[in-house]
C-alpha cells in the first residue's frame, strides 16, 4: 500500500493580537466509496498549511490534487504524483469549497495512463469558514477555552451501510453531523431521549438528493407510525449534499439547545442520548423505510469535561491545547485490525478504539521495548462472548506464556460490540498508572510500541497464532511545545499533578491507596484485601469503642460489587446513612482478594459523615470478614495508630517575573504538598532539589522517591540519545545506604567509575519512599563528570527499580526512567561571593533564589 503525504501551504496575515489557533481532524474519507483510495487531513491555523494522508490499494504510482472546477477535462488540477510537490502556484481559499481529484495505477510506477476505473473527483470544504475574532481590550476572563471535541466514524447499523461522524464546538454550542449512507433516497437522523418508543417525540432532519441533483433537509418531529410533522421552526441546517455510487452524503449542523421547547430534543453534556436513523433504499419520496432501513443508538455526543481551577491573569497568547485525535492505524497493514485513539491533556487520560476482524478475544497494549520475547507487555485483552456478555482485563505478559492478570485493573472498557465477525472495543487508562510493578507509563513526545494480538474465533485465552499478532512503534502523544509565561497573581490554585499516598495494614493483608482531586473536591480510594467477604472501610477522629465512625461497606456477590454508608454507633451492627455519600467506581474479586475503587467528597453536608479538612490529621479505621458477605462480626479490625493528613494545606507562592538576562523560563510547577522539593518527575514519584555552596564550590543534591529499590540520577548536555554519555549515580538504602557513580555508553549495563565522585551524605527507605543526600564538586577534573559552571544548563536524567542493587556491575532494569526535556541552569549565572563568617545565613538565601529559578523552570515528564 503507497502512502503519500502532501502539505499545501498558503500564507495569510495575521493580527499578532490574535491569540486563537484550532487543528481541524477530519475522519478517514474513501473517496472513491470502495476503500481502495482512503484520505484524511488535518489543517493547523497557525502554520497553515494542510497535511494529507492517503492510503491507496495499489503498488504503483499515486496522484492527488485539488481543483477549483471538475471535471473538468483534467485542466489546471493542482496534483502530486507519487510524493509531495510544493511548486507553490496553488492557493486555498478558506470557506469556499474545492475538489480533491486523485488517480493511480493499480500497477505501475511509470507514469501510464490510470484508465477509467483508477481516477476521480470529490468536493468538499477542507478548511471551515471562521469568523474573525474582533481584537478588544478586556479584564481578566475565567472563561475555560474549549477544544472541538471530534468523534470517531459509527456504524449506526453495524455492517457499514449507515455511517456517521460528528464534532461539537464548545465555543459556538453546536454540534455538525456528517452521514454517508448506501442509499440513493431519503436520510433520516436525529435524537431522542427516549427510544426506540413507537416513533414517539424523536427531532429529526430528513434530507437527501433528488434525481435532478437538487438536495434538501428538513426538520421534523415524529409523533407515532405515521408521517412525521413538519417542524415550523427548522434547526436543522444542511451544509452540503452529494450522492455519487449509489452513497448519499449530507453535511449538516444544529444548535446543542435549540430553544424550542415544543419539537426539538436539546442534547445534553455528559449523559448518554438516543440516535436514531433510518433510510429508504431508493425513493425520496418520504414512503415507509421498512424494517431493515431503520434502528436506535445510544451515544454520549458530548463528553462531560471537568470546570478548570480559576486565577487571574493578564491577557495571554498562551496557546490552548485540543484534544488530540489520531487518525485510523491499521496496524497488521491489511485492515484486519485498526485503532484510533485520542489524549485528553486535562485528564491525561488516553481514550482507544479497535476493531479487529475476529469474534475472538482482542489483545492491545503498550511497551517500552518490542518484541521483546512477550516480555512485559502492559496488555488488556477484552471481545464479546458468545451470550453477548463483554468483557475487558488489564494483564501483564511474563514471556511467551500465558499472561499474568494484573492485581490493579487500569485498563477500563467504555463499551463493546460484535457484529458481522468484527469485534469493536472501546476502553481508555490514564497515562500514568502508578502501578509501577505491572504497567508501563506512556511517554509524551516520544515513541512507544503498540503490541496486538487477537484469536479469529475463540473467547479462551488460547495462542493467537503467528499471522495475528504483532508490534508497531508510534508517539502516541505529540510533545507540546512550552507555553509562554504569564503574570499571575498569587494563587493557592493545584498546578502539580495529585500525588497517590499508599498505606499497608495489618502486614499487607489491608492495603489502601487514596489521591485528592481539587477540581472535584473529592477523595478517590482504592483498598485490596486480602479476604472474599465484606470489607470496610472509614475515618474517625477518635478511635473508641466504634463510636461515630464514618465507613463504607462493600461486597462483591456473583461478580457485582455493591457499597454502602454506615454510621457506626458503638459495638454493635453499624446503621445505614439515609444519604449514600460514598460512590462506588470499581470492584473485583480474584485469588482471593477483594478489590474496591470508591470516592467521596471531602465535606459531604451530611451530619452523619466526618468533615475532611485540607492539611488536618484524622484516624483511618478498617475492618473485613475473611469469607462472609453478610454483615456479621468482623474476622479483623483495626485503626492506623497515627493520624493521616488525607489532603495536604494549600501552598501559596508568589512567582516573580524573570527578568535575568539570557534566562528561558516556561510555565511555572509548584511542587504542592512536597515542602522543599522544587522538581518532580513521574507524576510526583521522583522529586529532587539541590543548593550550591559557593565558598566550597559544591552541589548538595537531595532526591526523593517511591521506590523501595535503587535510584538513579544524573546529567546529560544533550539527552535523549540512547543512554551515551550521561554522567550519573545510583544510589538506595538496603541495610545500609550505598551510592555509585557511573558513566553511560548506551543502552547497556553501566560500569562503575574508577573514580568516585560524588559522596553519600544520608540514606533512609521509610514507607515506601528511599531518600538520598549526597554532593561533588563542581569541577571533579574527570573527564566523565560534567562540570558545572555558572549559567551552565543541563537535561537532568532520572531512573529507579523495583529492586536494590546486589552488583555494582550488574544489577536490575529501571521499571521507571526519563528526562527534563529542558535543560536546567545548575548554578546561577552571577552567584554573590560570601565571606566565609556569613555562608550560613547567605546559602540560605541562595537556596530561595536557586528554587524560584527551579520553579521557573518547568520539567515535563517523560
Amino acid at each position: 500500500m503507497a502512502v503519500v503525504r502532501l502539505c499545501i501551504l498558503a500564507l495569510f496575515v495575521a493580527s499578532t493580537k490574535s491569540s486563537s489557533m484550532y487543528n481541524m481532524y477530519s475522519n478517514m474519507i474513501m473517496v472513491d466509496t470502495k476503500g481502495n483510495y482512503n484520505v484524511s487531513y488535518n489543517y493547523n491555523e497557525s502554520t497553515d498549511t494542510l497535511e494529507f494522508m492517503v492510503q491507496v490499494r495499489t503498488t504503483g504510482w499515486v496522484g492527488f490534487g485539488v481543483a477549483e472546477v471538475a471535471p473538468n477535462n483534467m485542466s489546471n488540477y493542482d496534483v502530486a504524483i507519487g510524493g509531495v510537490k510544493d511548486d507553490g502556484t496553488s492557493y486555498l481559499q478558506k470557506g469556499m469549497p474545492i475538489y480533491i481529484v486523485w488517480a493511480y495505477h493499480p500497477m505501475s510506477d511509470e507514469l501510464k495512463h490510470h484508465g477509467n476505473d483508477y481516477r476521480g473527483v470529490y468536493s468538499i470544504t477542507l478548511i471551515p469558514a471562521i469568523a474573525p475574532t474582533p481584537t478588544m481590550m478586556m479584564v481578566p476572563s475565567t472563561a475555560v477555552v474549549q477544544p472541538v471535541l471530534h468523534s470517531d466514524l459509527i456504524m449506526l447499523d453495524s455492517k457499514g451501510n449507515y455511517n456517521v461522524s460528528y464534532y461539537y464546538n464548545a465555543n459556538s454550542d453546536k454540534l455538525e453531523f456528517m452521514v454517508q449512507v448506501r442509499t440513493t433516497g431519503w436520510v433520516g437522523f436525529g435524537v431522542a431521549e427516549v427510544a426506540p418508543n413507537n416513533m414517539s417525540y424523536y427531532d429529526v432532519a430528513i434530507g437527501g438528493v433528488r434525481d435532478d441533483g437538487t438536495n434538501y433537509l428538513q426538520d421534523y418531529l415524529t409523533v407515532g407510525r405515521t408521517q412525521p410533522r413538519l417542524d415550523t421552526q427548522q434547526d436543522w441546517m444542511l451544509m452540503n449534499a452529494s450522492e455519487a455510487n449509489n452513497v448519499t452524503t449530507l453535511k449538516f449542523y444544529r444548535m446543542r439547545n435549540t430553544t424550542d421547547l415544543q419539537n426539538d430534543t436539546a442534547i445534553p453534556k455528559g449523559m448518554p442520548i438516543y440516535i436514531v436513523w433510518a433510510y429508504h433504499p431508493m425513493s425520496d419520496e418520504l414512503k415507509h423505510h421498512g424494517n431493515d432501513y431503520r434502528g436506535v443508538y445510544s451515544v454520549t455526543l458530548i463528553p462531560a469535561i471537568a470546570p478548570t481551577p480559576t486565577m487571574m491573569m493578564v491577557p495571554s497568547t498562551a496557546v490552548v491545547q485540543p484534544v488530540l485525535h489520531s487518525d485510523l492505524i491499521m496496524l497488521d497493514g491489511k485492515g484486519n485490525y485498526n485503532v484510533s485513539y485520542y489524549y485528553n491533556a486535562n485528564s491525561d487520560k488516553l481514550e482507544f478504539m479497535v476493531q479487529v476482524r475476529t469474534t475472538g478475544w482482542v489483545g492491545f497494549g503498550v511497551a517500552e521495548v518490542a518484541p521483546n520475547n512477550m516480555s512485559y507487555y502492559d496488555v488488556a485483552i477484552g471481545g464479546v462472548r458468545d451470550n453477548g456478555t463483554s468483557y475487558l482485563q488489564d494483564y501483564l505478559t511474563v514471556g511467551r506464556t500465558q499472561p499474568r492478570l494484573d492485581t490493579q485493573q487500569d485498563w477500563m472498557l467504555m463499551n463493546a460490540s460484535e457484529a458481522n465477525n468484527v469485534t469493536k472495543l472501546k476502553f481508555y487508562r490514564m497515562r500514568n498508572t502508578t502501578d509501577l510493578q505491572n504497567d508501563t507509563a506512556i511517554p509524551k513526545g516520544m515513541p512507544i510500541y503498540i503490541v496486538w494480538a487477537y484469536h479469529p474465533m475463540s473467547d479462551e485465552l488460547e495462542h493467537h497464532g503467528n499471522d495475528y499478532r504483532g508490534v508497531y512503534s508510534v508517539t502516541l502523544i505529540p510533545a507540546i511545545a512550552p507555553t509562554p509565561t504569564i503574570m499571575m497573581a498569587t494563587a493557592s490554585m493545584p498546578v502539580m499533578p495529585p500525588q497517590p499516598s499508599f498505606l499497608n495494614l495489618q502486614n499487607g493483608n489491608y492495603k489502601v491507596s487514596w489521591i485528592y482531586n481539587s477540581s472535584m473536591d473529592t477523595l478517590h480510594f482504592t483498598v485490596e484485601v486480602r479476604a472474599t467477604g465484606w470489607i470496610a472501610f472509614g475515618f474517625s477522629k477518635f478511635p473508641r469503642g466504634m463510636m461515630g465512625y464514618d465507613v463504607a461497606i462493600g461486597t462483591v456477590k456473583n461478580g457485582v460489587g455493591t457499597l454502602e454508608d454506615y454510621k457506626t454507633n458503638g459495638l454493635r451492627k453499624p446503621d445505614m446513612d439515609a444519604k449514600q455519600d460514598w460512590k462506588l467506581t470499581y470492584s473485583s474479586e480474584n485469588d482471593g482478594i477483594t478489590k474496591f475503587q470508591f470516592y467521596r467528597k471531602l465535606n459531604t453536608n451530611d451530619e452523619m459523615d466526618v468533615v475532611i479538612q485540607k492539611g488536618m490529621p484524622i484516624y483511618i479505621v478498617w475492618a473485613y470478614s475473611a469469607t462472609s458477605d453478610t454483615l456479621v462480626e468482623h474476622s479483623s479490625r483495626g485503626y492506623h495508630n497515627e493520624r493521616v493528613t488525607l489532603v495536604p494545606a494549600d501552598m501559596t507562592l508568589m512567582i516573580p517575573t524573570p527578568t535575568t538576562a539570557g534566562m528561558t523560563s516556561t510555565t511555572p510547577t509548584l511542587t504542592k504538598g512536597k515542602g522543599q522539593f522544587s522538581h518532580s518527575f513521574d507524576n510526583g514519584n521522583f522529586l529532587m532539589r539541590w543548593t550550591f555552596d559557593d565558598q566550597n564550590n559544591k552541589l548538595t543534591f537531595h532526591v526523593k522517591v517511591k521506590t523501595t529499590g535503587w535510584v538513579g540520577f544524573g546529567f546529560a548536555r544533550v539527552a535523549p540519545t540512547q543512554m551515551r554519555n550521561y554522567d550519573v549515580v545510583v544510589g538506595g538504602y538496603d541495610n545500609v545506604g550505598y551510592l555509585m557513580d557511573y558513566y553511560t555508553q548506551g543502552r547497556a549495563q553501566p560500569q562503575p567509575e574508577s573514580k568516585n565522585d560524588y559522596t553519600l551524605l544520608s540514606a533512609s527507605e521509610v514507607a515506601g519512599y528511599t531518600e538520598l543526600m549526597f554532593e561533588r564538586l563542581t569541577d571533579t577534573s574527570d573527564d566523565q563528570d560534567i562540570k558545572f559552571v555558572p549559567g551552565g544548563a543541563v537535561h537532568i536524567i532520572w531512573a529507579y527499580s523495583t529492586e536494590d542493587v546486589t552488583s555494582a556491575d550488574s544489577f536490575n532494569v529501571h521499571s521507571s526512567k526519563g528526562y527534563s526535556s529542558y535543560q536546567l541552569v545548575i548554578i546561577p549565572t552571577a552567584p554573590i561571593p560570601t565571606q566565609p563568617g556569613a555562608a550560613s545565613s547567605l546559602h540560605s538565601f541562595i537556596y530561595v533564589i536557586v528554587s524560584l529559578v527551579a520553579i521557573l523552570f518547568n520539567v515535563v515528564t517523560i
